[in-house]
């Protein structure tokens, strides 16, 4: 794969992480031109990835704030 721009690089080497379960270096090894550039893209990809899977909030929080919301709606059923 002929690759002339860093951020082409960059998807390869995700798709490549995702799809054959390469590690970081091996990736950067393919592109010895933007080594350490792609290293901490990488880095800064899979930091980003690993936090989109956590909650923003504690679920005991979560579970707090969507209480608070659903009561005046409940109590407003119970009215009529």
């Amino acid at each position: 794969m002929a690759v002339e721009r860093i951020e082409e690089a960059l998807a390869h080497c995700l798709e490549l992480m995702d799809q054959k379960n390469l590690d970081v270096e091996a990736c950067v090894e393919k592109y010895p031109q933007w080594k350490s550039e792609l290293r901490e893209l990488l880095r800064l990809a899979l930091a980003i990835r690993s936090q989109a899977d956590q909650p923003l909030l504690p679920a005991k929080r979560m579970r707090h704030i969507r209480k608070r919301i659903l009561r005046p709606s409940e109590q407003r059923v119970k009215g009529r």
